[in-house]
């Protein structure tokens, strides 16, 4: 007498999450014995083939979990499979790397191109991606590994690394050749300060003045953080100047113990601002008025030329290389800049910015 034919259908969506998850058979062999269906292993390979389900699709293709780690690691890392796998295991998510290659072919997520046309292809289309962004300036200061990493995370194109760099080198050679070792400069040796807040080194940014936009920054010598950043239409002015310090010491609720500036005269109200603050410091501290009266002014306050202001100078560099420089070739070519008797000029205290950081 044969045996009554075991009825699985009411579990087969269950059976099926349960593949998808990548659960063995013998596990859920026992969470069906569990359920009161004793079956054997061959038993349930007939029927899972009988239903149409295949193990290895399912787990690397249906799964939503896997989909998303592959999907987000393959556009926002260069991780091999092995270790999208490893990732994906520590989230939770049990896999191996042929499955996360599965995963990646069953969307067109190649890794290369090995066919001649398909590389033509794919060099062809970072070409374009890269022109592009280029004309909107947003990679105009990136380097070779940051624009493949921003084709990747934002674009989701994969490009070779061969293709990006000749796709900078003809369409950005004057960007490429800036960012050459040889071109940038050596280092001027030790600046040594004491500690935070021991001098803050203040300087305008005139690159910009042509087009209507100053700015005037500070900076702490010892951090190299920079504390305040003016964007305005008025950074050659004293009152300027000197607001613009005295709202810093305002936020910060203190004032360094050394300015560091070069001699421009607008700097004299700032300078005078420090000096007194100096003086009421030592008159607290119990100087006499004849004492306060013979403290000198290279105490508090640091004189000198531009080019030796390091700091804030270095930060200028920086500021210039990473990110301003593309936007003043922009400028030169696409307006007309006014000059300071034009009278497009903004008026004084149009628009004005700053930033305490």
């Amino acid at each position: 007498m044969p045996r009554p034919t075991i009825d699985l259908d009411e579990f087969r969506d269950e059976i099926h999450r349960r593949i998808i998850r990548n659960e063995s058979y013998p596990t859920i062999l026992t969470w069906l014995s569990q359920q009161g269906l004793d079956i054997s292993m061959r038993t349930f390979n007939r029927r899972v083939v009988a239903w149409g389900i295949n193990p290895r699709v399912s787990t690397s293709t249906e799964d939503p979990d896997l989909l998303e780690i592959v999907n987000d690691t393959y556009h926002s890392t260069f991780l091999s499979d092995e270790a999208i796998a490893s990732a994906a295991i520590s989230q939770g998510v049990a896999t191996t790397a042929r499955q996360v290659k599965r995963v990646r072919l069953a969307h067109g997520w190649r890794r290369r191109d090995n066919m001649a046309e398909q590389q033509d292809e794919q060099q062809a289309e970072t070409f374009a991606i890269i022109a592009e962004a280029l004309q909107e300036g947003t990679i105009r200061c990136y380097g070779r590994q940051y624009v493949r990493t921003y084709l990747s995370v934002h674009l989701g194109h994969r490009a070779r690394d061969d293709d990006v760099r000749d796709a900078l080198f003809h369409l950005d050679p004057v960007g490429t050749a800036a960012r050459r070792p040889d071109t940038r400069r050596r280092h001027r040796g030790e600046y040594i300060v004491s500690g935070p807040d021991f001098v803050w080194s203040m300087d305008g940014h005139d690159k910009f003045r042509n087009y209507g936009i100053e700015i005037y920054g500070i900076i702490d010598g010892y951090s190299r953080r920079v504390l305040s950043i003016y964007v305005g239409n008025s950074n050659r002015t004293q009152v300027s100047v000197a607001k613009q310090w005295l709202d810093l010491v305002a936020a910060y609720g203190k004032r360094p113990k050394f300015v560091r500036t070069d001699r421009g005269v607008e700097t004299l109200m700032a300078a005078d601002a420090q000096y007194s603050f100096y003086l009421q410091h030592q008159r607290l501290q119990g100087l006499s008025s004849t004492q306060v009266d013979t403290l000198p002014f290279r105490d508090c306050y640091l004189y000198g030329t531009s080019t030796a202001n390091i700091r804030i100078e270095s930060f200028w560099n920086q500021l210039q290389r990473q990110q301003t420089k593309p936007w003043r070739v922009s400028f030169k070519i696409s307006s007309t800049p006014w000059r300071p008797s034009s009278p497009q000029r903004p008026s004084r205290g149009s628009v004005n910015y700053q930033i305490f950081i």
